[in-house]
């Protein structure tokens, strides 16, 4: 029998975790963790190898450190959503567990299936859920109407309001079992302790976080658009929960502690950005139809794209002939990972310079990207593309050799990348396009030239609005 059983997902953390601290008030209760990959949604066709290696390598993490405190994490896969119900209900039935802790899901699909599971759950076990994977309740950050915010900068507002007048606690460390269980040795459990184990990841992310504090936050407003190192590299962590939002904010009040009267720092700069991503996730709890392609500005229904297949093959392998574009997709392949100024540029280039639907970058980026998140990569592809809710105007294009002339180290970040270019001069590196051919380097032309692709793209919108208008007038 377990007293009660923490169901880990996205909040692979000792360090403020609310299902597993409440899990461990009584230290005399049996305790256990179970953790399910669903390998539906974590295959090589969804997401890259890069994301699931670092999936995998935090779970191990969590699993060694949760031993440490007399807690055994029972790791299991299943090959859909109907056999990760079964697990979790057998596991539960088979062991009378009392109580199931666990922290509310906050990605589409962890709403609509944590519905289903609670509901079949509640008649054999207690279930306790906490708002552990986010800043702040979406209860408390409402419109005069009791609805979510869909303009950033009232939700901004909303949010420093609530933070000015309420204090984000850090939940404690949990406590350590008196009497430990020894149910590991009855189950066949997926993941097997090593003696060559990776690091602690969540303590590499708390380090990372509190260095990211003391040497780079402090300048953060000026250096983030245009220097490739100047960002913290944290959202990975946060992604699946290895790092706490409300670890981040308290990290900024301990290092600044009126960082929200001071609007031009780099600490208020960071915490908008966090207050960003707790916005997407907010609207898609409100919204659960935020995805739905009905909901975007309904003209860009009408945008007549291109999606020519060697263009696009172009932009996904790094040889558009832009270097500064070639160099972020390059890197993003290979590691999966690429500063947020870069996802921009390039974003930007598929949908307004290319003519390619906004929907077809969005998968690729889902895939490759290490902190692949669903709410917040759609909502910036529908930004990006000025498609959605609180979008960019489409008249807005951005320029990918301007944007390369005013990053720092771009230079070295080029070659590096772009290993065919790793003898050009500097004065040559943003249009290395006279260079190549004088050298005959291997290194392909522009595939379009940005001036004319800006003049077609905005053909393009202004003839689906006069579409949109015409039809809404025939009506």
């Amino acid at each position: 029998m377990i007293d009660n059983l923490i169901w880990f997902r996205k909040d692979l953390r000792l360090n403020d975790n609310p299902a597993l601290y409440y899990a461990c008030v009584d230290e005399y209760k049996s305790a256990s963790g179970i953790l399910i990959l669903n390998k539906k949604k974590w295959n090589e066709k969804i997401v890259s190898k890069n994301r699931i290696r670092f999936m995998y390598k935090n779970i191990f993490s969590l699993k060694r450190n949760l031993k440490k405190i007399g807690i055994e994490l029972i790791f299991y896969t299943c090959r859909d959503f109907f056999e990760y119900t079964c697990l979790l209900y057998n596991f539960c039935y088979t062991n009378k567990v009392k109580e199931l802790y666990f922290n509310k899901g906050i990605e589409k699909e962890d709403l609509e299936e944590d519905k289903i599971i609670i509901k079949k759950l509640k008649k054999i076990t207690k279930c306790i859920c906490f708002n552990g994977n986010l800043l702040i309740d979406p209860e408390k950050i409402k419109n005069k109407n009791k609805k979510t915010y869909k303009v950033y900068s009232y939700f901004l507002k909303s949010c420093i309001s609530f933070i000015s007048n309420n204090n984000i606690n850090i939940i404690p460390f949990p406590k350590i079992r008196k009497n430990k269980l020894n149910l590991i040795k009855s189950y066949n459990d997926s993941i097997k302790i090593k003696k060559k184990l990776s690091p602690c990841y969540e303590e590499h992310a708390l380090n990372k976080l509190n260095n990211f504090i003391k040497l780079k936050i402090n300048k953060y407003h000026i250096t983030r658009d245009f220097c490739i190192n100047s960002t913290s590299f944290l959202s990975p962590y946060i992604n699946i929960g290895v790092l706490s939002l409300r670890e981040c904010i308290n990290n900024i009040k301990n290092n600044n502690f009126d960082f929200i009267e001071k609007k031009n720092s780099g600490h208020f700069k960071w915490f908008s950005e966090i207050i960003w991503r707790e916005f997407c996730h907010h609207l898609i709890i409100e919204y659960s139809d935020f995805f739905d392609s009905k909901k975007l500005i309904k003209w860009t229904k009408y945008i007549k794209w291109e999606n020519k297949i060697k263009k696009i093959q172009a932009w996904k392998n790094g040889t558009t002939g832009f270097p500064i574009i070639d160099a972020a997709m390059r890197q993003l392949k290979k590691t999966g990972w690429m500063h947020n100024r870069l996802r921009m540029i390039t974003s930007s280039f598929l949908v307004k310079d290319l003519l390619v639907d906004w929907k077809i970058g969005e998968k690729y980026f889902y895939y490759h990207l290490i902190d692949g998140n669903s709410a917040i990569n759609n909502f910036n592809w529908q930004w990006i593309s000025s498609s959605g809710i609180c979008s960019s105007p489409y008249f807005r294009m951005i320029n990918p050799i301007t944007q390369s002339k005013k990053f720092k180290s771009i230079y070295k970040y080029i070659k590096f990348w772009i290993p065919e270019l790793k003898n050009i001069p500097f004065n040559e590196i943003h249009e290395p396009y006279n260079w190549i051919i004088k050298n005959k380097i291997n290194y392909p032309n522009q595939i379009i030239e940005h001036k004319t692709a800006k003049i077609n793209f905005f053909k393009a919108c202004k003839k689906a609005i006069y579409i949109f208008k015409s039809k809404n007038i025939n009506k």
